[in-house]
């Protein structure tokens, strides 16, 4: 009899696949998991990583972009990202350090492989007021669903398609429509670093930006003091 599939958190669910479809060992991903989410994962296993990196199929081996056979529309769209991830990478390795495993996901180009720059490109082009930050998360969620090798015929993740058709980003109304609909349990919120998307916009992305910022400067006097 099969053993039944553990239950994780959903951000930890997501995180955990990303960092098996980018290709790092079920170690460094336990590792990172449980030191980032300590509450979630205390009963987290090795073995229960390695089935999920099994699970969610071969990482993305497709070859990594590169400007020199890019069209126009891609270059800029790729070029946007890159910039934001290396942006983001900057902020948390002053907080967490440059061997923070999100960190190297976040600096390393091999991230952007052919396989996630098709997707980069729909999603851009979809939805051209959506933020590069999300432009990459929805992009590695389209991706990671078409790797998973879907049955021919099958469509993306209503929860994908649901975020791009009613824009949550663009106004209060949006969001709220699209926040009411998670509530319900229709669709599934996407996570970006482990939070609800939702706050990826407006007053949300302000304060997410505000605590970084007085972390920094809280580390700062407190390194002065001592």
């Amino acid at each position: 009899m099969a053993r039944p599939r553990k239950r994780l958190a959903l951000e930890v669910e997501q995180e955990l696949r990303r960092f098996a479809q980018a290709g790092f060992a079920p170690a460094q991903i336990l590792a990172y998991l449980r030191r980032k989410y300590p509450e979630q994962t205390a009963t987290l296993t090795t073995r229960t990583v390695q089935r999920r990196v099994l699970e969610y199929g071969p990482p993305d081996t497709s070859d990594s972009w590169t400007l020199a056979n890019a069209s126009p529309q891609e270059a800029a769209v790729v070029l946007s990202v890159i910039a934001s991830r290396l942006r983001r990478a900057a902020a948390l390795a002053r907080s967490a350090g440059p061997d923070d495993l999100l960190v190297q996901f976040l600096a390393s180009r091999s991230g952007i492989t052919t396989a996630l720059t098709k997707w980069l490109v729909r999603v851009a082009a979809a939805a051209p007021t959506l933020p590069p930050e999300l432009v990459d998360v929805v992009a590695q969620e389209y991706r990671d669903w078409e790797l998973s090798r879907p049955r021919p015929g099958t469509t993306a993740p209503l929860d994908l398609d649901a975020f791009l058709a009613l824009r949550p980003w663009e106004s209060p109304r949006a969001a709220a429509d699209y926040e009411e609909l998670v509530a319900m349990g229709v669709i599934a919120p996407l996570c970006i670093a482990g939070k609800p998307i939702s706050r990826w916009w407006g007053d949300g992305r302000q304060a997410e930006e505000a605590d970084a910022e007085k972390k920094e400067n809280d580390d700062g006097e407190a390194s002065r003091a001592r």
